[in-house]
């Protein structure tokens, strides 16, 4: 989960079409950056990609599964204030 103005950065494995993910993280970043380290072998077809400037427009981005965790924590919490009270 990413706080407003947050960045993230991720290594994948370069595809076709490169193109669909950086439009789909430009919806939510400043800036996108795909970038391959000088280190990096040129045979290898890792990269990373950077998204700087997290913007969600106000709304609060979450994966399916990071849902799932986040309501997790809430049943977790309400059970500890639910042992606290007498």
């Amino acid at each position: 989960m990413l706080r407003e103005g947050g960045t993230f950065c991720a290594k994948f494995f370069k595809m076709h079409d490169l193109s669909y993910l950086h439009v789909m993280l430009k919806q939510v970043f400043k800036d996108v950056y795909v970038v391959k380290p000088e280190s990096s072998r040129s045979s290898s077809a890792e990269a990373f990609v950077v998204g700087l400037g997290f913007n969600s427009g106000g709304k609060l981005v979450m994966s399916d599964s990071m849902q799932v965790l986040k309501q997790i924590e809430e049943i977790k919490d309400d059970d500890e204030e639910d042992a606290l009270t007498f």
